[in-house]
């Protein structure tokens, strides 16, 4: 998990989940919310730079061959898809049960 704080005050927070499956590891990215009052300055590609920057690390630690990352996105929030989009994720569907959530994946081989 990554929490922002600036002048004191949460500014934002990243949280993910790690997990090997053999030679992959699996990635799942729970939420990236960034207080209203911080959007449009960066704070979102700074964090999830930094998360992707975890992310690799992690691999070459464990020395997976693979690397999965998930995410779900309110279809609504094109913020969030260009900013995940500039990352090389894709979107993948939809959530079956919910009719604004969609799916986001990227997947890669790792450097290690």
């Amino acid at each position: 998990m990554y929490v922002l704080v600036r002048a004191s005050v949460l500014t934002g927070v990243l949280y993910y989940a790690l997990r090997e499956a053999g030679s992959v590891l699996q990635v799942t990215l729970h939420l990236i919310g960034i207080d209203r009052s911080a959007q449009q300055c960066g704070l979102g590609r700074r964090c999830l730079e930094e998360f992707m920057s975890k992310v690799k690390q992690e691999a070459r630690l464990k020395a997976v061959s693979r690397v999965e990352i998930s995410t779900v996105v309110n279809q609504k929030n094109s913020a969030s898809q260009a900013l995940l989009t500039r990352f090389g994720f894709t979107h993948t569907g939809r959530v079956s049960d919910h009719p604004y959530l969609g799916t986001w994946a990227l997947v890669g081989e790792s450097a290690a």
